[in-house]
């Protein structure tokens, strides 16, 4: 059964002890989280055959071959360069498939929220802030994100910034099977044209990659020598998810 693990050392999560507290941990908050994608992941994760949804998601990648998923934790950090900032999952669940083969998978939730802004805009404030004298080492991480993983965009480059984040922090994580699962809640806050703006984002990027599809919404995409699994589905949260949904 998979277990879910809080990071006790970060004052957010010290009286979380499990899936409940972290569901009703919002009722705290100041914002209205109904339909939002934080609240939507907690809830969703709160299912008692979640284990079972996951499984379900990834198995394309593994077609006949069984994968056991034993951890969970929400908001896991991930260090993919030297600076003080890291990739953060909003869930990074971890695992093994039967033949002892490792699995991570990193989780971005969305529901209408956007990928944040494209990779030009962000460069070009940072080094604008830099010939204002701000300290800011924006404009070389990005430089080297591409030098690393993306050679053949640019910082003239108008994909989005996120989800390069999300691939070089999932990639760095050592393990047999490096997944970046995409999943998108249709709540009360879900709008159509916020998720076509987002798959349009994606493939943005995908198509600046070498890629094959393995089905509708798996991609297999190729680093060098590593291998990163994208995928990208939808989540009713009245019923459960649909492979494949395609956008009405």
């Amino acid at each position: 059964m998979m277990k879910f693990v809080f990071n006790e050392k970060s004052p957010k999560w010290q009286n979380i002890k499990d899936v409940r507290d972290w569901v009703k941990s919002f009722d705290s908050s100041s914002k209205d989280e109904k339909g939002r994608s934080a609240l939507s992941l907690a809830e969703f994760c709160s299912k008692p055959n979640i284990e079972e949804e996951f499984n379900a998601l990834l198995q394309p990648i593994f077609q006949s071959e069984r994968i056991i998923l034993h951890t969970a934790q929400p908001e896991k950090s991930s260090r993919f360069d030297n600076y003080r900032k890291q990739r953060i999952h909003d869930l990074a669940i971890y695992g093994q498939t039967d033949s002892g083969k490792s699995i991570f998978v990193g989780v971005e939730a969305k529901v209408n929220e956007t990928y944040s802004s494209n990779l030009s805009q962000i460069y070009d404030k940072a080094k604008k802030e830099q010939l204002n004298g701000k300290s800011t080492m924006i404009p070389q991480r990005i430089e080297e994100l591409i030098e690393n993983y993306f050679p053949t965009l640019s910082t003239r480059s108008s994909v989005r910034y996120q989800i390069l984040y999300a691939i070089a922090g999932t990639l760095c994580e050592q393990c047999n099977f490096n997944i970046l699962l995409f999943l998108t809640f249709k709540t009360c806050k879900y709008k159509k044209t916020a998720a076509q703006r987002n798959k349009k984002d994606l493939m943005d990027v995908l198509n600046s990659i070498k890629h094959e599809v393995l089905a509708e919404g798996y991609y297999k995409c190729t680093f060098g020598d590593k291998i990163l699994y994208i995928i990208d589905q939808t989540v009713d949260t009245e019923t459960r998810f649909s492979l494949g949904e395609e956008l009405q």
